[in-house]
């Protein structure tokens, strides 16, 4: 039953890429037709012409709405699925301290597999470090133990993933933990100028969104801004390589959980862009912005 089910759909599949392409192949050509002074064209030429210009029109409206429409939703969605009862954090409040403990110690670190490949990284013990949206501590596991020495800040929506983080080290007065909500934008403004020498996030900003487009982009350049202004040397911004390409995209994850995708390179200035250094590594785009 599952093979039939499988040929049927690639057999309508086969249908509808064949009609598409010769359909997109004709009105592709009388539009170069149309546009092309040296072609002589006709009613017919103008009317597909002007179909074609009509059906890419429509096309864009739909994606911006479309776009538009899932920021709105997931929105709200996105807070649900980093909440005490969602699926973003397992509700570690509910797990006895020995599970806790092996979910930190299994913890695996993205910030560790750029750190050993680049050269670009300059990380020294006694650095101060920020890490924002650090969530259940992948990352700052890895500086606690690299960087002994160094005072580290993170930062995260979820108290859960905040107070595992602390039942793991109790001890360590280096490490400092606050629940803080990016979306607030009252939440950065109150850190002062060059409080920390690096600032790390790793896939957050693909889930930093609210409203619609316009309202997400206001955001996140003030994220954006006040992330250059806090940090003292350098900022990495790690995420799913889609954040780093100029095509915006939303992809539904789950019932609770999406992510909106633009090119974060356009958050920087272009006298900035020159201090920038891109690797992309394990499924994931690694940003590197160096202060001068």
């Amino acid at each position: 039953m599952k093979s039939i089910i499988l040929k049927f759909i690639n057999f309508i599949n086969i249908i509808f890429i064949f009609i598409f392409f010769w359909c997109f192949r004709f009105l592709k050509d009388q539009y170069f037709i149309f546009t092309n002074k040296k072609i002589k064209n006709n009613f017919f030429t103008r009317f597909y012409y002007y179909f074609f210009k009509a059906f890419i029109l429509i096309c864009s409206l739909f994606k911006i709405s479309y776009i538009n429409y899932c920021i709105k939703k997931y929105g709200n969605f996105n807070l649900n699925h980093y909440s005490i009862n969602g699926r973003g954090y397992l509700n570690y409040s509910k797990f006895d301290i020995s599970t806790k403990k092996e979910i930190y110690k299994s913890n695996i670190s993205r910030l560790s597999n750029f750190v050993k490949s680049s050269n670009q990284i300059e990380y020294n013990d006694k650095d101060s470090f920020f890490d924002v949206g650090c969530g259940k501590g992948e990352n700052i596991k890895f500086l606690l133990e690299k960087y002994p020495n160094s005072k580290i800040f993170g930062v995260d929506i979820s108290p859960d993933a905040l107070d595992l983080i602390r039942l793991n080290n109790q001890t360590n007065k280096n490490l400092i933990l606050e629940k803080l909500n990016l979306l607030d934008k009252k939440s950065l403004n109150k850190i002062k100028d060059n409080s920390y020498d690096h600032i790390i996030l790793s896939h957050v900003f693909s889930v930093i969104f609210k409203i619609n487009k316009n309202f997400t982009n206001k955001i996140r350049i003030e994220i954006i801004n006040n992330l250059k202004r806090i940090a003292s040397k350098s900022i990495i911004i790690i995420d799913h390589p889609l954040m780093f390409e100029t095509k915006e995209k939303f992809v539904i994850e789950q019932i609770n959980r999406g992510f909106y995708y633009e090119n974060l390179f356009d958050y920087f200035l272009k006298d900035e862009q020159k201090n920038i250094f891109f690797q992309r590594k394990d499924y994931s785009g690694y940003l590197l912005y160096k202060k001068k």
